[in-house]
């Protein structure tokens, strides 16, 4: 195979090192390149200045193909935690974003059937029947979520088009006594998957900052398809929804999200109300050149 045994020796510490290594420079390989250069003293004058190169190349692919089979297993290792640490994180973006948006709907519900001493019976089984059907939907979410999470599906939004989606988001801030307008491009129907499913997750955490901190009296959603961008804007003409920004992850999720697309994201007060603006990258010429 190869008239030097070093480089088979080489590539044995190389393929060691990276599977079972722990040491960058254990005391064995230390000790070993001593005795080669040792050798060196031993090398007779005849044939000294091969034997010399021979013993020096030698020290080097071992001490080299150790060290390479350590670093490549550190930078795999590092990897892999990096990969964990991402699907973590997306995995809690994603229930956060599912239960905050169903609880805060169940909250502002349940705050008005407590404080409205009038409230009839019809309104209070009105009211429970609400919560029951929100705190359903958010199971049934979760339940698909963990479907997805098990067959590593990347769309982890619910079937339909972004615009049918955003009716179905509303439902919780409608029953809140918000009045939700919703205007949406013809080409907002037909999104890839990705675009999507950001766009899904970033307006429904909107809208639960617009239930839960705004105290808004309408919300207004505007979905565009410019060029290759879409762009989204939730304005509420409420004066609370900055204490979003102070209170919770719910702001900085949504620049994840965002972000992760190659997007921008920005929110912050106006003076007719507070607004979240989000623009996602290539949406359009790809949903079209499907």
């Amino acid at each position: 195979m190869t008239e030097d045994p070093f480089l088979v020796t080489g590539l044995c510490l190389y393929v060691a090192a990276e599977r079972f290594g722990t040491r960058l420079f254990p005391a064995w390989l230390i000790a070993l390149e001593i005795l080669l250069f040792a050798s060196l003293f031993l090398v007779s004058a005849e044939g000294a200045e091969a034997s010399i190169r021979g013993i020096i190349l030698g020290a080097v692919i071992i001490g080299a193909a150790w060290v390479l089979g350590i670093r490549t297993q550190r930078m795999r290792c590092e990897t892999e935690r990096n990969a964990r640490a991402q699907e973590r994180l997306r995995l809690a973006r994603d229930i956060h974003d599912v239960l905050s948006h169903t609880l805060g709907g169940i909250g502002v519900r349940a705050g008005v059937v407590a404080h409205v001493k009038s409230s009839t019976p019809d309104d209070l089984r009105s009211a429970l029947q609400g919560i029951e059907s929100d705190a359903r939907d958010a199971l049934g979410q979760l339940q698909v979520l963990m479907r997805q999470e098990r067959s590593e599906t990347a769309d982890d939004a619910p079937p339909g088009s972004l615009p049918e989606l955003v009716r179905e988001l509303s439902q919780p801030a409608i029953r809140a006594g918000i009045s939700v307008v919703i205007d949406a491009d013809e080409s907002a129907h037909d999104l890839p998957a990705a675009q999507r499913t950001t766009a899904y997750r970033i307006i429904q955490e909107a809208l639960t900052n617009v239930i839960r901190h705004s105290g808004a009296g309408t919300c207004r959603i505007t979905i565009r398809t410019e060029g290759d961008d879409l762009r989204i804007s939730v304005l509420d003409d409420g004066p609370g929804a900055a204490l979003a920004s102070k209170n919770g992850h719910g702001l900085t999720g949504m620049r994840e999200r965002a972000q992760l697309l190659g997007g921008t994201f920005e929110a912050g007060r106006e003076t007719n109300g507070y607004r979240v603006a989000v623009s996602l990258p290539g949406t359009a010429g790809r949903a079209h050149s499907r």
